[in-house]
Formats: C-alpha cells, sequence, structure tokens
C-alpha cells in the first residue's frame, strides 16, 4: 500500500525520466546508424596507364629508382657489397646547366631521396677541385648523371655563407686513385709503402676543424696495410666503386671504398692494392687541398672524345647568357650585372664601342665614389666601368641601376648585338613569363676555397654560376622563383629555355612563419619601362643624367601623363585580337599621389560593342609584395574614378582610394587602403596598382599548369580562419543545382588558445558559412561562393571537409593513387596564404621516395625547411597531369624525414571516412542539442513539481 502511495504520488517524476531515457535511446541508435551507414563518396580516380608514360621518363624512372635500391642496399648492409654495384667511375667534362641527380645519404632512415639539380660551372676532366651544384637543401648527397654514372659525393664541409652545394668530384677521385695504384706500383719492390705515404706531400692545415669533421672519433685514419679488413669495413657505411685506368698499362681494374662517417657525410677513401684495402683517407683529402693551389695538380690526361661529353639542349643559350653577365667590384663589394644595350661610341676618339650594364641600385650606391672594374671571361680582361645612372627611391622594384664600359673589338660587338636580339626580342610583349616556367638565374660569388681553406692564393670569386629553379609567383613588377640567390647574384639575369631575360636577380625572402623562402626578381618588363624613361630623358638632355633620386619630378610627371593619355587615347576603338597583348598600364603608390594631387584617374565609358567582344577593366592593388585586392569592372556600365592621396594628418601615410560608380554616379564598390608610414620607409612596401583591359570572350592557353592552379578552392570565415581545398566529389540536386564537397586544408591564427577554442565553438555550430573563392582563368575573373564547414573540428592534421551548392559547373579533381607515382616523376604544390584573394605559389619539385607503409606516403623535396616553421603549413600536391595525390602530414610520421624534404600521402579511405562520420554527426548536432535541451527542461520541471507531488 506505500509503495503504491509513493508511485501514485510520484508518477509524473518517473514519466519525465522515462521521456528522458527514450529520448537518449533514439539517439544513441541514430548516432550507431551514423556510424554503421555507407558514408562513403565516390571519388574519381585517374585511369593509369604505364605504358604511355614517354622513353626518356620510362628510362630516368628505371635509373633513378635503380640507384636508390642500390643504396639502400648498401646501407642496410653497413658492409661492402659487389664492387660492380654501379658503373665504373670515370672522368667528365661538366657543362653549365646539364641535369644531375641527387640522393640524400640520410642514416636515421634508410629511404634515400632523391632529387634533381643541375651544374652550376664549366668544368674541365683534369680540374681537382670542388664542382658547383645548383639543388635544394644543403644534405650530404651522392651525385650521378642522367645516365645514372657516379660523379661525385658532398663535400662534407658545406658553406654557411652560400646556398650553393659543392661536391668532390669523380674526376678528382679518378686522378688521386690512378695516382696512387701508380706510387704502389713503383715502390711496392722497394716496400716503401709506407715511406711513400709519409713523404709524398707534407700535412697542410687546410680545412677548419678537418680533423673532427672528416673523422670519426674511432677512425685513426692511418695509411695502414689493414690485415683484417673486415673488422674496420663493418664499423663504418662504405660505397663500393670500381675504375679502370687508361693510363696504366693493362688497364688494371682499381676496387675503392667510399667511406661515410655516423651522418653520412664523406670521410675518405679506401684503396685496395694487392688485393688488401689501405686507408688513404688522410692522404687524399691533404691532396684536395692542393688542388686548391693548382688545379692541374694532376698530369694531364687526353681530351675526353665528344661521345663522352653529356650536352644539353640548353648549354648554346647558357653560354650566350655568359657572355654578356659581369660580375661587379669594388673595393669589398662584389654583384652582377648584364648587358642590356651597345652601341658604337660616337664621342671617344680611342674606344669604338659602348656597352650598357644594368644591375642593382643597391649594388652601385655603395661604389659612387669607388674605382669600379667589371669583368666577364669572354672579354678577358677587367674592364673600367662609370655609373650612368641608378635609381633611389626606396622602391624594390625600382631598385636598378646603369654601368657603362668600352671595347674595341668589332667580333664581340657583333656577336653581342645577335645575343641582345634574343634576349630582349622586340616588342616586349613576346616576353610572357608564366607560373611554374623553368628559369635560370646566374652571378658572380665568393669562391668556396675562401671559406674551407687559409691558403690566400686560390681563387676568390666564382663568375657567372648558374641556378636553376621555376617561377612560384609573378605580377607586373616582381617574380619569385625557388632559387636562393648567394650575395654577389644581385644584378644578375634571370632567363628562361628560349634565352630570353624575363628578370634581374634581388634579393631572397624568408619568413619563418610561412612558406616565403624564395629569391625575387625584378621583371624585366618593369625594368624595360623605367629604362624606356631613362633613356628618353638622357637623350634630350645627356648632361642631366646621375643618381635619380625620386621620381617625382616634373619630367617624371610629364612622362607619366604621356602614357596615362595612350592609354586612354583609343579606348572606344578598343580591340583585343588573339595574339595581342592585352593594354596595361601600373603606377606605384608615390606616382599616383603625383597624378591625382589634384584630379582623380578616371575612365568614360565605353561605347557599346557590335562585335562578339566583351571588354573588362581589371584593377588590381599589390601590396607588401604579393598580397592584392581585385575589382572588375564593366566599363560600358560603370566609372571608375582613383585616389591616392598623402595623409592629412599624417604626412608619411598614404591613402588609396578605387571608387566604381553606375551609369547614374551611384557608388557601388570600393577599395580603401592605407600604407602606413610608406613615405618614410627605408624600404618600402613596393605597393602599385595596374588597370588591364580584358576579353573575356577570347579564347584562352588552357595549361596543365593553370589547370591546377584553378582547381585550387580558396575559403576564409574571417581574417583569422581560412583554407585551401579540391573539389573531390560533385552530385547533380533536384533544383537542377550541384551540390561540391571540397577537401581542404584549415589554418586559423589565433594566439590565444581559448579564443581560438571559443570562436572554432562559435562558427561551427551556429556560424559555419565561409566565402569560397574559384578562379576561371579562361575570363580571367574570380567567382565566389558560400559554403558550410562540415567538421566541428579539423582532424589530426588540420583537415576539413566543405560543401556548396551553386548552378556553375566547376570540375571536379581525379584522385591518383600512391601506387601508381614513380619516385623521379614531376609534381606540383600549391598554397594560398592570403585568404582574401585567389593568388597561390605554386612549386615544383619531384616525387624522392615512396615509403611504403599502411598510408603509402611519398616524399618530395623543398626549398625550404618545414622543420624550422614555427607553425604548421599544409600544401595540396598535384601530378604533372593535375590529377590530386595527397597533403602533406606533419604528424603520425614513422620516418625521420631529412631537412629540406616533405612527407605527403593521399588521403585514404578511412580518412575520408573518419571526415564523413563526423561530417553526418555535425549534421545531426541538433539532435544532441535538443535532447541536451530537453534534459535540461525536465530537471527544472521535475524539481519544481517535486515539492508539488510531496504534498499532495
Amino acid at each position: 500500500m506505500n509503495i503504491l502511495r509513493i508511485i501514485k504520488k510520484n508518477y509524473l517524476l518517473l514519466l519525465v525520466y522515462f521521456f528522458i531515457l527514450i529520448t537518449f535511446i533514439f539517439y544513441y541508435f541514430n548516432y550507431k546508424k551514423i556510424l554503421t551507414s555507407n558514408v562513403n563518396i565516390s571519388i574519381k580516380y585517374d585511369n593509369y596507364n604505364e605504358n604511355i608514360i614517354d622513353e626518356e621518363n620510362k628510362n630516368k624512372y628505371q635509373i633513378v629508382e635503380g640507384i636508390q635500391q642500390k643504396l639502400q642496399k648498401i646501407f642496410d648492409n653497413q658492409q661492402p657489397t659487389n664492387n660492380n654495384l654501379f658503373p665504373k667511375i670515370k672522368k667528365y667534362n661538366f657543362h653549365k646547366g646539364e641535369t644531375v641527380y641527387g640522393f640524400t645519404l640520410d642514416i636515421n632512415d634508410n629511404i634515400k631521396p632523391f632529387q634533381e639539380g643541375i651544374i652550376s660551372e664549366e668544368y674541365d676532366q683534369n680540374q681537382s677541385n670542388t664542382l658547383s651544384i645548383s639543388i635544394k637543401g644543403k644534405n650530404n648527397k651522392i651525385f650521378f648523371n642522367k645516365r645514372g654514372e657516379f660523379i661525385g659525393i658532398s663535400f662534407p664541409q658545406q658553406s654557411h655563407k652560400m646556398e650553393i652545394n659543392y661536391i668532390i668530384t669523380s674526376n678528382y677521385i679518378y686522378n688521386f686513385c690512378e695516382r696512387m695504384y701508380k706510387k704502389f706500383n713503383n715502390n711496392i719492390k722497394d716496400k716503401k709503402i709506407h715511406n711513400e705515404y709519409e713523404s709524398d706531400h707534407e700535412s697542410i692545415s687546410s680545412f677548419s676543424d678537418s680533423s673532427e669533421s672528416l673523422t670519426d672519433e674511432d677512425d685513426d685514419s692511418d695509411f695502414e696495410n689493414l690485415k683484417s679488413p673486415q673488422d674496420k669495413i663493418k664499423k663504418q657505411y662504405l660505397i663500393p666503386m670500381e675504375l679502370n685506368s687508361n693510363q696504366i698499362e693493362n688497364n688494371p681494374k682499381i676496387q675503392l671504398l667510399i667511406k661515410l662517417n655516423k651522418e653520412g657525410k664523406f670521410n675518405g677513401l679506401m684503396q685496395q692494392i694487392n688485393n688488401q684495402y689501405i686507408d688513404v683517407s688522410k692522404k687524399f683529402l691533404n691532396t684536395f687541398a692542393l688542388s686548391f693551389i693548382d688545379e692541374s695538380f694532376f698530369e694531364q690526361s687526353e681530351k675526353l672524345k665528344p661521345s663522352d661529353i653529356i650536352q644539353e639542349d640548353i648549354s648554346k643559350i647558357i653560354e650566350n647568357i655568359s657572355k654578356i653577365t659581369f660580375s661587379i667590384e669594388f673595393s669589398r663589394y662584389l654583384g652582377s650585372g648584364f648587358i642590356y644595350a651597345a652601341e658604337k661610341s660616337e664621342k671617344s676618339s680611342y674606344y669604338k664601342y659602348k656597352y650598357y650594364i644594368i644591375t642593382n641600385s643597391h649594388v652601385l650606391e655603395p661604389g659612387k665614389n669607388s674605382k669600379i672594374k667589371v669583368y666577364n671571361p669572354y672579354f678577358n680582361s677587367y674592364k673600367d666601368a662609370k655609373i650612368f645612372t641608378f635609381i633611389s627611391n626606396n622602391e624594390g622594384f625600382d631598385d636598378i641601376g646603369i654601368l657603362t664600359f668600352q671595347d674595341n673589338n668589332a667580333t664581340k660587338f657583333k656577336e653581342i648585338e645577335e645575343i641582345l636580339k634574343t634576349a630582349f626580342p622586340e616588342p616586349h610583349s613576346f616576353i610572357k613569363p608564366e607560373i611554374q616556367q623553368i628559369v635560370y638565374s646566374m652571378g658572380s660569388q665568393e669562391s668556396f676555397a675562401l671559406e674551407i681553406t687559409n691558403i690566400k692564393n686560390t681563387q676568390s670569386i666564382k663568375r657567372n654560376l648558374l641556378k636553376r629553379g621555376d617561377i612560384t609567383k609573378l605580377n607586373e613588377a616582381f617574380i619569385d622563383f625557388n632559387i636562393e640567390i648567394d650575395n654577389g647574384n644581385s644584378g644578375g639575369p634571370v632567363f628562361n629555355q628560349k634565352g630570353q631575360i624575363i628578370g634581374m636577380n634581388r634579393n631572397t625572402i624568408n619568413n619563418p612563419a610561412t612558406t616565403d623562402k624564395f629569391s625575387q626578381a625584378i621583371n624585366i618588363l618593369h625594368i624595360q619601362k623605367r629604362l624606356e624613361e631613362i633613356f628618353s630623358q638622357h637623350k634630350q638632355n645627356p648632361k642631366n643624367i646621375g643618381i635619380i633620386t625620386d621620381l617625382t619630378s616634373e619630367n617624371h610627371k610629364n612622362y607619366l601623363m604621356r602614357k596615362l593619355n595612350s592609354f586612354k587615347k583609343n579606348f572606344n576603338n578598343l580591340k583585343i585580337e588573339h595574339n595581342d597583348e592585352a593594354p596595361m598600364i601600373a603606377f606605384s603608390m608615390d606616382e599616383l599621389t603625383v597624378l591625382t594631387h589634384k584630379d582623380p584617374i578616371t575612365l568614360p565609358l565605353l561605347k557599346n560593342k557590335e562585335n562578339k567582344s566583351k571588354i573588362i577593366l581589371k584593377i588590381k592593388l599589390v601590396y607588401t609584395y604579393n598580397q592584392q585586392q581585385i575589382l572588375f569592372i564593366d566599363p560600358q556600365k560603370e566609372y571608375m574614378e582613383l585616389y591616392a592621396r598623402i595623409d592629412s594628418q599624417d604626412k608619411s601615410k598614404i591613402n588609396l582610394k578605387i571608387i566604381i560608380k553606375n551609369k547614374n554616379h551611384k557608388v557601388i564598390n570600393f577599395i580603401e587602403h592605407s600604407l602606413e608610414s610608406h613615405r618614410r620607409s627605408a624600404n618600402k612596401d613596393s605597393s602599385f596598382v595596374s588597370l588591364k583591359f580584358i576579353d573575356s570572350n577570347k579564347p584562352s592557353v588552357h595549361t596543365t599548369k593553370q589547370k591546377i592552379m584553378d582547381s585550387l578552392i580558396v575559403w576564409h570565415q574571417d581574417h583569422h580562419i581560412k583554407g585551401n581545398g579540391i573539389i573531390f566529389s560533385k552530385e547533380k540536386t533536384q533544383d537542377n543545382q550541384y551540390l561540391y564537397h571540397v577537401l581542404s586544408t584549415y589554418e586559423d591564427n589565433y594566439e590565444n588558445n581559448l579564443i581560438s577554442l571559443n570562436n572554432l565553438l562559435y562558427k561551427r555550430i551556429f556560424n559555419d558559412q565561409n566565402e569560397i573563392i574559384i578562379y576561371d582563368s579562361e575570363q580571367e575573373i574570380y567567382k565566389f561562393e558560400q559554403g558550410t564547414i562540415n567538421n566541428i573540428f579539423p582532424n589530426e592534421n588540420n583537415i576539413i571537409l566543405i560543401t556548396f551548392k551553386s548552378s556553375e559547373n566547376y570540375p571536379v579533381v581525379p584522385f591518383k593513387k600512391t601506387s601508381d607515382l614513380k619516385v623521379g616523376e614531376d609534381i606540383y604544390y600549391l598554397i594560398n596564404g592570403d585568404s582574401d584573394d585567389h593568388n597561390p605559389q605554386m612549386f615544383k619539385s619531384q616525387i624522392s621516395s615512396i615509403i611504403e607503409n599502411k598510408n603509402s606516403t611519398f616524399v618530395f623535396d623543398s626549398v625550404f625547411n618545414l622543420k624550422e616553421k614555427i607553425k604548421d603549413i599544409n600544401f595540396i600536391c598535384f601530378d604533372h597531369k593535375g590529377n590530386f595525390i595527397g597533403i602533406n602530414f606533419f604528424n603520425n610520421s614513422n620516418v625521420d624525414i631529412p631537412s629540406n624534404f616533405i612527407q605527403a600521402t593521399l588521403i585514404s579511405n578511412n580518412n575520408l571516412r573518419e571526415l564523413l562520420i563526423t561530417s553526418n554527426l555535425k549534421e545531426n548536432l541538433n539532435i544532441l542539442i535538443s535532447v541536451i535541451f530537453i534534459f535540461l527542461v525536465m530537471i527544472i520541471i521535475s524539481i519544481k513539481l517535486n515539492p508539488i507531488i510531496n504534498n499532495i
């Protein structure tokens, strides 16, 4: 009876708890349904066919994979194997621009990643000092040519001042071993082996700290006859090699072992004499030091036959650019420059020809009161040079100066004229730099010998060293490329594979928080505009040249007005033919303040066109080198007003306004931007505005590289949350639109973790909308969409899913399986740092190694080292056909990747499934929130009802 009474009094509470239980059961089974449901979205994979790989690449992949496997075998065994493992050592004539294959001799994990580089200097078969190689990073490497033949190994002490790599060549190893073999055989009968070692040359103190850096602690490096060689050999990493000497009777086979220390660095040689290995490391290094004094230290051999010389198509172009590239020397300063123009000297009674060398202002400025000399091996002597002029206005893109020198050689003058016709074709619009175009950089720098030896009579300057890279980003003023130029390279030419000079070396940019470790050149199209003005003014008043301290003079203002009026002149007769360069004009911020001091720059309405052209005016603001904002206007319907004014309160600040008005003069769009402290900055931010007419109906060439850049999705929620992604799936909806699924990286820039978490939860649950930017290169326009972030939290590698709906039919990016990749295959990887604009950096690399593990990850090389970055950086990777191949993972890597390499993997089905599951959970989050809300309401009701029930 009491029990029934209690039940009767509390039946309302029991009912409440029962309802809560039912609700949780419902949610639990709904949750289980999500977990067990088929959440796969169909992924489009590339139809890979190994049979369609061209023969050249197939041969390359086979050579690279073969070398890598042999090196891994050696390091797995940690003892010498068959000496025939690699082709026999030979001597070569090396030429600038020849491609070489490098393999990093990493010790921690035996992956031996592959890289491509180039020879940076001419090198004769009888030279014995270090050879300069342009390749990414300073890892210890072993090098081969394109035929898979050994050509050298990294010198163990790389330069701390320069990015160029230096190697001990096969030429030197060949000459040394041949010489030692002769001496052994000449003295073996007299038992003078040890005496010969010790008396041949005195040990000289040539390499700083060489005893510590070049040998192991347990390696005495004596020149001893090893009675039990295997006991010694097993303690080291040894690479077996063999050579056949054509300078010794019977062409004997000389076998040797290249020694590596515990870090994988070169540690000397062991040479087999009379079937026993002799450690000749100390002798080898002492003799190598002498080669810096006398490059002909070894007796001269017969010249190589032409068939033994590796030549490439680019060699003649490189030779021609070398002929017009000079070192610029005065006091303790060193720079580079190149001939831009040549003319017959009318005023000199002695010299017949005058040459104009362009370089950087910062190269010439310290030499205003110095005696300047320029040198080029083609002219075979130092030339006295004079400063013609240089611009000194602190603008990065105006870091331009001119030198002159004179000469009498008519043959050289004629040849230089021919080279200049190719280097600077007319019209200038024939020079068209493009993203991911292969480029070469040339310049002079200090010799490596000055760093590693205290011998004073070594060559102090290496002239016209060559480096190769790719354009990662460009605009009207600057070209960014992934080559790290060295001190002394400033002012040198940057040229393409046609021999056209597209820019001038300026500086290297390195920011530990971003991907910005690249070099920057001034665009030759901008340089030519500045030179056109300078030479025009000089022609009018030859005596009034000199240092241009600013570009705000009356002459410069008149020049700008003529340029602007010319741009406006045929405005209503504008017609952009298929092969024509679109009309374009650009002004720096200082120039705009001069031009718009009283009135804004305006353009009238364009008259209606009866033809099929659809003309659009593209207005681009570029600031802090790479960030940009872009507006598009229809000149048939809209006006533009452009202002740049010095701030009335702060004279160091420039305020920019771009106002767009319709036919009724109503403002419909505008950009406002303030350049803080611009006018007093010692190094201005090089901001400028460009105006360019484009025909959106004009067909464009859609290259694979452009297709890759177009496939990048850029999004942001605010200035703190952003990412890059690709469309990997789309579905047609009932309302005749498309539902797109985007796989994206995720980045937030909140410095406070608590603020970051609060904002993250709020924006994912209550405000998960974001703005998506997609670029259409065919029409040169940006398209904007509204997307939804589908995951509350990114996964451990900062990956999320985004969806958006649109009537636009965007392409889906196909995937390529990691198992279909080849070591040595070209790939591209992208990142877009500025979330407000679709302006990605695009880098080129090769597959360096494929790691066969659970995720089948791959490794590729990079000009920057992610291990040194202060935050995680994600890249989106594509193969050379534009197929998506992966995103670099910075967590859960079970391999110690060497510096300047990045590990990535294709998103696996499990990764995608996890993201889709959490995405579905987020869609059902309203159930959870409802349950929690109902639970709280019921608890409150039960608490309120309990005293009432008890009183019944």
